[in-house]
């Protein structure tokens, strides 16, 4: 992931900008029951690497499993999480 447009974005925001992101994801303007929380989990997940959006972790496949446990690696699911 970590050449994303997601990843690209995320390197813009401020430490600020950052936050307020998080606490729109979690918002009920945002949040309205038909999104899943995997969304949320993915941006708690990427933002734990601020200062690090080259670090292994971002490989697709280290974030489907931080994000989605067991299931077989499904690049499309990724990427429907991170819309």
């Amino acid at each position: 992931m970590q050449q994303t447009k997601l990843i690209r974005l995320l390197k813009t925001l401020t430490e600020k900008e950052l936050h307020q992101l998080e606490q729109f994801i979690q918002s009920p303007l945002f949040n309205d029951g038909n999104r899943p929380q995997k969304t949320k989990a993915l941006l708690e997940y990427l933002a734990s690497f601020y200062h690090n959006f080259e670090a292994e972790g971002l490989k697709k496949g280290n974030v489907f499993k931080t994000i989605f446990k067991e299931e077989p690696f499904s690049e499309p699911k990724l990427d429907k999480a991170a819309t």
